[in-house]
């Protein structure tokens, strides 16, 4: 079954035309369910582009089993939910636990799509907590619950124990080490262009910790030689033109990367676009251009990138991206502003910390970097207990070579 949906942005709220390509139907239910979500629950198009084109999943499940959507049951959501595992598992290298946090999100959204539907519909028995073709509670209906009782209770149906409320369910951080490896990496290819290209856009996702489609859409304009000449801290102010959820979030960027950026532009990507003839028009003033026609650089290239580069030091973690480093800068800045509280004898508690680090994340949610907080405080804590240790082994072994150079001396004197 092929579903084509066609977004229409030019309206608000921007409206998909979603159609089935074999019968020519069209699915009026998604399209009014899409309007729902963003003039009632005020989510952003992004956010409702992706719910829409993961709901179309189960839509396509359903017509494989000639199931109507008024027809499903606890069943029905079930086989989909391990077909849609084994779909995943086919295509992916990723630890089955991590799938079935994916499966999880696809399930949750089908479970708030037919509590809208219900009511949309004014069906009887189709979802409720009892006696019902779906069971769920939609008194327990959130979208973020801190209840594990209550998500359950809401998603009946998704995997258990796979991590979700865990504050230790993190993924691999990149390490110095690799950076140093990957930075090396770039560095052999033989165009100048796609070494340095590459080479800055990790250091802006290993510097600043912007997300792939932050830093891909960083603009020439934003690090022109004005911008820079006015520049009397040691930052700048950029706000990336993508950012998730359609955040509005400004961000102090380093005035020494900014001025490598602004080199770049000038001495390498200006040039290269002159030898390769192509029209400036073209890269919509983007930072990150294709090496093969000087359009901007598609998000999936820089996970290619990144991936193919990790790949290459038999990375013991399966799809290792860009995003690790992310989550080293996440770790850095956490272990920085930890030590910075000590030093000034401030508050050191989980939620202090969050809040001020959730800002350089741009994380709109200062609850999501609880594990990486759980992590690093764990480190810092084998840390000093490495050190103190190192520090009694060194003076363990310093009083026995004192005790034996005195047993010397009294040896001496007899």
């Amino acid at each position: 079954m092929t579903i084509k949906t066609t977004w229409i942005t030019t309206t608000i709220p921007a409206i998909p035309i979603v159609t089935d390509t074999e019968t020519s139907r069209i699915f009026d239910d998604i399209i009014d369910y899409a309007i729902h979500l963003q003039e009632r629950d005020f989510l952003s198009y992004v956010y409702v582009r992706n719910e829409i084109c993961h709901l179309i999943l189960f839509y396509k499940h359903l017509k494989r089993l000639n199931i109507s959507v008024r027809d499903v049951t606890n069943e029905t959501l079930k086989k989909f939910r391990d077909d849609d595992l084994d779909r995943l598992k086919a295509k992916s290298l990723v630890s089955e636990k991590k799938l079935k946090r994916v499966v999880n999100s696809h399930l949750s959204r089908v479970y708030n799509f037919y509590h809208w539907y219900q009511g949309q519909h004014n069906s009887l028995n189709l979802i409720g907590s009892s006696d019902c073709a779906i069971t769920s509670d939609p008194s327990k209906k959130q979208r973020r619950t801190n209840s594990t009782y209550d998500h359950t209770r809401a998603y009946p149906l998704n995997f258990r124990r796979i991590g979700r409320s865990s504050k230790h369910a993190t993924e691999h951080s990149a390490t110095e080490k690799e950076v140093a490896y990957i930075e090396s990496y770039f560095r052999k290819a033989e165009d100048k262009f796609i070494a340095e290209r590459n080479s800055l856009i990790m250091a802006i996702a290993n510097t600043v910790g912007f997300r792939r489609a932050s830093i891909n859409s960083l603009r020439c304009d934003q690090f022109s030689e004005e911008i820079l000449k006015h520049a009397f801290d040691e930052y700048i102010i950029i706000k990336p033109d993508e950012q998730k959820f359609d955040a509005n979030v400004n961000y102090k960027f380093p005035i020494l990367l900014a001025y490598r950026i602004s080199d770049f532009i000038k001495n390498i990507r200006d040039k290269w676009l002159l030898e390769k003839g192509i029209n400036r028009a073209v890269t919509l003033d983007r930072l990150f251009l294709s090496s093969r026609n000087g359009h901007p650089l598609n998000h999936t290239s820089i996970s290619d990138i990144f991936g193919e580069a990790f790949k290459s030091m038999s990375s013991s973690s399966p799809r290792t991206s860009i995003h690790s480093l992310r989550r080293k800068f996440a770790n850095d800045a956490i272990a920085k502003n930890f030590e910075q509280r000590v030093e000034l004898k401030l508050d050191v508690s989980d939620a202090s910390i969050c809040a001020a680090v959730s800002m350089e994340l741009g994380q709109s949610n200062p609850d999501s970097i609880h594990a990486y907080i759980s992590r690093i405080q764990q480190q810092m804590v084998n840390k000093l207990h490495e050190n103190k240790n190192e520090v009694i082994k060194t003076l363990f072994e310093e009083n026995i070579r004192l005790k034996e150079e005195i047993d010397r001396i009294k040896k001496g004197i007899t």
